[in-house]
């Protein structure tokens, strides 16, 4: 049996992220993060986001965040403790990428990081269809440098950041691999 994120450096990141956070606003805590941390002993009375006792702060890239921790116990063998986020956590993401209060990116910003990748690819586009793909003999106006490159991969990494945390409401991590 092959065991996942096993070697993490803080214990929850070895839970699985996904969508689901973002729609219903909160997570289910894993029942070996609520033994690690004895969960049951400060928040087992806490059913409802309305009991004061329920409060949490969460703080995430130095801003702080409202935010509830509640048992559910009904129907379930086991009881169930969650993390409840505020809009405030939930569409700080969103907002930081598309613009405060906006329901969507606008196509206009869409074309917009498409001609900045286009204008900062040329060089290498051209380099690259002169000389690599096709042999051409006519002399280059301009050489790309590894400046070029670097910063072509830099803005190629932050889009793809950018556009899979739009549509995933998440986060992605691209590592270059030499």
């Amino acid at each position: 049996m092959k065991i996942e994120r096993s070697n993490v450096e803080f214990p929850l990141w070895r839970k699985k992220v996904d969508s689901s956070q973002f729609e219903h606003r909160g997570t289910t805590i894993p029942t070996w993060a609520c033994t690690m941390w004895k969960i049951q002993n400060i928040f087992g009375h806490c059913t409802s986001k309305r009991m004061k006792d329920s409060e949490v702060n969460i703080t995430f890239q130095g801003r702080n965040y409202s935010g509830w921790l509640t048992i559910a116990k009904q129907r379930r063998k086991t009881p169930a403790y969650r993390l409840w986020f505020d809009d405030d956590y939930i569409n700080r993401g969103f907002d930081e990428l598309v613009g405060k209060g906006k329901e969507y990116i606008e196509p206009l910003d869409v074309k917009d990081d498409i001609s900045k990748l286009n204008e900062r690819i040329e060089v290498l586009k051209t380099y690259v269809n002169k000389t690599v793909a096709h042999l051409d003999r006519e002399k280059l106006e301009k050489l790309p440098t590894i400046k070029d490159l670097d910063d072509s991969i830099d803005l190629i990494v932050k889009l793809i950041q950018k556009y899979y945390a739009i549509i995933h409401a998440g986060t992605i991590e691209l590592q270059l691999v030499s």
